[in-house]
């Protein structure tokens, strides 16, 4: 079916009042160096991640998308902002590194932590009455520059579930059901 410009407003706007009426709760999972096949609902044969699988299949998915910068902390402040991660001064991973002398290109100069004057999604959620809270690694800046400073109601630093379940000599995560070898340090 398709819609002339008028009957999509007035869907639109049709759908702008429901929501309004009911706001949907969201979660929102950036995971580093994740591959394209590492969930099972994304085709992974080898790891089991039945909870992750069973929160995709109940809610809506965004698969098609870029990161704004290679590296963890920029990507980051892009996503939480809204910016392009040199308009938040956050170019690098914090605290990034020393350049090199004989390097042919000079990347943009970096901050250390994301600015207390940036705008975040939790600063412009807490209005409409939303909470959120900011699991795991932040690495967005040190004391001061917490999720706590950029209008998170909670955070948790490290793992969300600070216990690990041994299940056949394998260590899994009890929130997300990933299976990684019992040695293994904390992720993030």
């Amino acid at each position: 079916m398709f819609w002339n410009r008028r009957q999509f407003l007035a869907g639109s706007l049709g759908a702008v009042a429901a929501q309004q009426a009911a706001r949907p709760n969201f979660v929102f999972i950036l995971i580093d160096d994740l591959g394209w096949r590492d969930l099972g609902v994304q085709g992974s044969k080898f790891y089991e991640t039945p909870n992750i699988d069973r929160l995709a299949s109940q809610g809506m998915r965004f698969t098609n998308a870029y990161a704004a910068c290679p590296v963890c902390s920029p990507t980051r402040a892009s996503i939480l902002t809204g910016r392009y991660p040199v308009r938040t001064g956050v170019t690098d991973w914090i605290p990034g590194w020393p350049q090199w002398p004989q390097a042919k290109l000079r990347p943009e100069p970096t901050v250390t932590q994301l600015g207390l004057n940036e705008m975040t999604l939790a600063e412009a959620l807490r209005p409409l009455g939303y909470r959120s809270a900011s699991i795991g690694k932040w690495h967005l800046g040190g004391d001061g520059f917490s999720p706590l400073e950029q209008a998170s109601t909670s955070m948790s630093e490290g793992h969300p579930a600070a216990a690990r379940v041994r299940i056949s000599g394998r260590s899994r995560c009890p929130v997300c059901a990933i299976a990684k070898p019992a040695n293994t340090s904390q992720t993030g």
